[in-house]
């Protein structure tokens, strides 16, 4: 029944500081050793290069009101990938908007994907089924080439392509899929800028003698739109984006001068598809170390249960790097049942394009709470504004939720992650950050946030409709003066939720499994605006120490020998162990969805000896068969009576 340990650690002996990017890449070596990474995965789409159908009703020419179906699942009629979904909205009765919500994964690009008429409308807006050809992000491609046009005067062209020169107005410029084409702007009149765009506009009317625009501009072209002479724009076309484009002007005046561009297939045995996390890396991350308005941050891929829609949880852990503020020594941790990784669009609104990027996907209101991903940087991971909106807890201080944890900041000191793993159940897996190096008088002193992510099957949901996106952390009561020790148990009941007021949060992911232990205020019309209660608090207090007569906490069923307990029968003198064994994920939650393994315990103590510092790493034996050690733990060692007394969380070590 012994646990299984081991340590990552940061800046040892101290020779140097560490800071939030360290904090990122030691989790991603604890979640490696773990187990708990998935492996890598290619062919995830990130735009699409054409559709076709989706249904017009001419009825609502004149209804200029925006509809919209969100997240929405297509079908393969070709290839082999799975999962992409899409955001579909119509306006004045067609198609009219859609973006990539959800990347899926194993697209090779161009394979025909299908909406289902019945899912974006269906006959109450004559709908259609639509159908999309996906493009996948490469490394490289073999014998790709770079080719460079220069365009002078009114749009008049000097360079090179697939065929070789290309000079003059109104001729087409023919690359494949990985070269790459710059295009240099110095024309007589800023008004000729230049674009890339699609062969039809967003409402599916084609691009004859219309200007470029938002609604046509390809998504993953830089320097689109520009004006200033020099200003160079550069398009590596992908798998999936075969076919033929225009380059325009913003104007309609100018299309007797646009350009075909013609984009040929590579041959598939030259194309490195991107890679996406690995058994030893996160699925993704981002460091930008160059403002204070950005967060370090690293999301961890895990699958709980396969085959299920919603059996693989994302789960992001997010650092703010900057030195001066409090915030820096938090962990933020938010997740969802999908994510999209990188940036890949040049603009968010950009047509075939996927919005922001380094982002969690879903629905509004189930998956992601109400942000929605296009039209806010706010929900990227890198984001200050997201990070924020993961609620908080301080020792102390209820401000809000519990979604944070705590490294110490004490960045010149050694900082080790340790790793306690159940032989019980090797998916239960403790995480305890301590600074070694650091001198104490106490646990509290160097012993700082530790949590378990939920990562459990249970009778009691089905992952075909829910995700699990909670995360369990055990705060001691800190300080050695504590007048009542405790351990609480505080389990997170949403993935991602904005924080409000005490142990409230508005706008939560209500396909969170543990959301059903929730209580919900407002009426759910309203889909984004309800306030939950969306943590769970259970204090297991001490009895070795009883300062309050203790009648709401939850306590450990012990008694000691060296007391007499008289009744009318006789004494009572019968010893009953502290350990204490089958403890609930957290006690508030009935049903319990999950019990820790018995190789974890509270042990109340009463320990001889005042001012003892008892330290993680500790050990408490029973007997010398049955040896605990100690992870984290509340207790007074400077009360009168020349004892210490208090309540550990130990894992069983012998």
């Amino acid at each position: 029944m012994a646990i299984t340990q081991h340590t990552v650690g940061l800046n040892t002996a101290n020779v140097g500081t560490w800071n939030a990017v360290d904090v990122i890449c030691q989790l991603e070596r604890g979640f490696a050793w773990a187990g708990m990474h998935d492996p890598a995965v290619t062919g995830i789409t990130v735009g699409f290069s054409s559709f076709y159908g989706g249904g017009y009703d001419v009825t609502k020419e004149n209804n200029y009101t925006t509809y919209a179906w969100n997240d929405v699942r297509t079908t393969a009629l070709s290839g082999i990938g799975t999962g992409a979904t899409f955001n579909v909205s119509r306006y004045r009765g067609r198609v009219s908007a859609i973006t990539l919500n959800c990347p899926g994964y194993g697209y090779t690009g161009g394979e025909l994907l299908v909406l289902a008429a019945d899912d974006i409308g269906g006959t109450a807006y004559a709908a259609e089924d639509l159908y999309i050809r996906p493009s996948v992000p490469i490394v490289s491609v073999n014998n790709a080439v770079s080719y460079a046009v220069t365009f002078s005067n009114y749009y008049d062209a000097v360079g090179e392509d697939r065929n070789g020169a290309v000079v003059g107005v109104a001729k087409t410029i023919t690359i494949k899929v990985g070269d790459t084409l710059n295009i240099t702007n110095n024309q007589t009149s800023t008004a000729y800028n230049i674009n890339i765009c699609h062969r039809l506009t967003q409402d599916g009317a084609p691009w004859n003698n219309v200007g470029a625009a938002d609604t046509n501009r390809v998504y993953n072209v830089t320097n689109q739109y520009n004006t200033t002479p020099g200003t160079v724009t550069t398009w590596r076309p992908t798998p999936g984006q075969e076919g033929v484009y225009k380059i325009k002007t913003d104007s309609t005046a100018y299309h007797l001068y646009w350009f075909d561009i013609v984009v040929q297939p590579a041959d598939p045995a030259d194309i490195t598809y991107q890679t996406f996390g690995s058994e030893t890396k996160f699925h993704d991350k981002h460091f930008n170390t160059s403002s204070t308005t950005y967060a370090q941050s690293g999301v961890l891929k895990r699958t709980i249960q396969s085959g299920k829609k919603y059996g693989t949880t994302y789960t992001a852990f997010s650092v703010n790097h900057a030195t001066d503020t409090f915030d820096n020594d938090v962990v933020s941790i938010l997740a969802g049942p999908k994510y999209f990784p990188s940036w890949f669009s040049t603009s968010s609104n950009y047509f075939g394009g996927h919005g922001y990027g380094q982002r969690f996907a879903g629905t509004p209101g189930s998956d992601i709470g109400r942000n929605q991903f296009l039209t806010s940087s706010n929900i990227s991971i890198w984001s200050n504004q997201l990070r924020n909106s993961a609620p908080n807890y301080r020792f102390g201080n209820y401000s809000s939720d519990y979604y944070k944890l705590f490294t110490g900041k004490n960045t010149g000191f050694q900082l080790d992650l340790n790793i306690y793993r159940s032989s019980i159940d090797p998916n239960f897996i403790v995480f305890s950050y301590k600074a070694p190096t650091k001198s104490s008088t106490h646990i509290s002193d160097n012993t700082f946030g530790t949590f378990f992510l939920h990562h459990f099957t249970t009778d009691l949901w089905d992952l075909d409709e829910l995700f699990l996106g909670g995360v369990t952390q055990i705060h001691p009561v800190t300080g050695n003066n504590t007048t009542q020790p405790n351990i609480e148990f505080v389990s997170t009941l949403a993935g991602i939720v904005e924080s409000t007021s005490y142990q409230k949060g508005a706008n939560p992911a209500f396909r969170s499994a543990e959301m059903g232990y929730a209580g919900v205020e407002h009426d759910q019309v309203s889909n984004y605006s309800h306030y939950a209660t969306t943590t769970a608090i259970t204090a297991v207090s001490s009895v070795t120490y009883p300062s309050t007569n203790m009648a709401s906490s939850q306590r450990i069923y012990y008694r000691d020998s060296s007391l007499t307990w008289k009744s009318n029968y006789g004494n009572v003198t019968s010893d009953f162990n502290a350990v204490v064994k089958g403890l609930p994920l957290n006690g508030a939650l009935l049903p319990c969805p999950y019990y820790i393994p018995d190789d974890f315990v509270l042990i109340d103590f009463n320990y001889g000896t005042t001012a003892a510092n008892i330290q993680q790493g500790d050990t408490i034996s029973v007997s010398g068969s049955e040896v605990y050690t100690v992870i984290t733990a509340s207790y007074n060692n400077t009360d009168s009576s020349g004892r210490t007394r208090g309540i550990a969380f130990c894992a069983r070590t012998v």
